[in-house]
């Protein structure tokens, strides 16, 4: 749970070497704290923002994040408590990202 920001990212394997600002995505828990379920909110910076709800799948190692219009899965490792790392993949583009606690 918290906030994060963008920290780097890598697209079919190639960083990205623009500057990564100011790209956030909060996660907070839902009246039942301990359930691994709650809300998220995303601003990309500019003119994106997104929000809704997100379910934690500890076995299969994924977040299935919810909103009005689709659904969409991140696999993720907690590389620490500041760090976390999600991967997945936008038709045939591979993404990694690596996102830190604010």
């Amino acid at each position: 749970m918290g906030e994060w920001e963008i920290s780097s990212r890598t697209v079919n394997g190639i960083t990205d070497l623009s500057v990564q600002c100011c790209e956030f995505l909060e996660l907070s828990s839902d009246s039942i704290s301990n359930d691994l379920n709650g809300f998220w909110f995303y601003d990309d910076g500019f003119d994106t923002i997104n929000e809704g709800t997100f379910t934690v799948d500890t076995l299969e190692g994924d977040i299935q994040f919810y909103n009005q219009n689709s659904s969409f899965t991140r696999n993720f490792v907690v590389v620490s408590y500041d760090v976390i790392y999600l991967e997945y993949n936008v038709g045939s583009t591979y993404f990694e990202e690596i996102w830190r606690r604010q």
